[in-house]
C-alpha cells in the first residue's frame, strides 16, 4: 500500500465528519507522510481503519471535554453523535454494533414519546379542568361563598399541577437527552479500550 491508497482508505472513513475536523484530520496525516517516509508512516499508523479510529476516539474526547465545560446545544450536539457513530464503525463489530444501537434507539425513544404523550394528555386535562372549576367558582360565588372559594380552590390547585408537570417533563426531557449522550460517550470509550 502506498501512500494515495491509504489516504484514499482513509478518507472513506472520515469523509463524513464535519468539514473543519475532516481538513484538519487530512492535513494531518499527509503531514505526516511528508515528514516521517511512507513507509515509516504506514508502520506507526497501523491500518486506515486504526488511524480513523484513533483519530476519532480523540475528537470524542475533545469534543466531551467542549461539553462538559459548556452546555450542550444543538451543534456540539449534533457534532459529538456524528463522531460517535463513526466511532462505532471503525470497530470490528460496527456494523452490528450499529444496527443494535438503533433499534435501541428507536425502542427507547418510543417509550419516552409515550410516556411524554400520556403526561402531556393528562397535564392538559389538569389544565381544562382547573380552568372549568376555577370559573365555576367565580360563577357560583353569588350563591354560595364556601363552595365558590372550594371549586375556584380546586380549579386553581389543577392549573398549578398543569404547571408543575408541565415544568418536569421539560427537565425530564433535557435529562434523558443529556444522559443519552454521556451514555453513548461511554459506550465509545468502553469500547475503544478493549480494542
Amino acid at each position: 500500500m502506498n501512500q494515495t491508497e491509504y489516504l484514499n482508505q482513509l478518507n472513506r472513513y472520515l469523509k463524513k465528519l464535519p468539514k473543519s475536523d475532516y481538513e484538519n484530520a487530512m492535513d494531518y496525516f499527509t503531514e505526516y507522510f511528508e515528514e516521517a517516509g511512507e513507509q515509516r508512516a504506514i508502520e506507526e499508523l497501523g491500518t486506515p481503519k486504526e488511524a480513523a479510529a484513533e483519530i476519532l476516539n480523540n475528537l470524542l474526547k475533545q469534543t466531551a471535554r467542549n461539553d462538559q465545560s459548556k452546555k450542550i446545544n444543538g451543534h456540539s450536539f449534533k457534532r459529538t453523535a456524528l463522531i460517535s457513530y463513526m466511532s462505532i464503525l471503525t470497530l470490528p463489530y460496527g456494523l452490528p454494533a450499529t444496527i443494535g444501537m438503533i433499534f435501541l434507539i428507536i425502542a427507547v425513544t418510543l417509550i419516552i414519546s409515550c410516556i411524554v404523550l400520556a403526561a402531556l394528555i393528562c397535564s392538559m386535562m389538569l389544565l381544562w379542568l382547573g380552568a372549568k372549576y376555577l370559573l365555576r367558582g367565580i360563577i357560583a360565588l353569588p350563591h354560595s361563598r364556601s363552595g365558590a372559594f372550594i371549586l375556584a380552590g380546586t380549579g386553581i390547585l389543577g392549573i398549578g399541577l398543569w404547571l408543575l408537570i408541565s415544568l418536569c417533563i421539560i427537565w425530564l426531557y433535557q435529562r434523558t437527552i443529556h444522559k443519552g449522550i454521556q451514555i453513548l460517550q461511554k459506550f465509545i470509550k468502553g469500547k475503544r479500550s478493549s480494542v
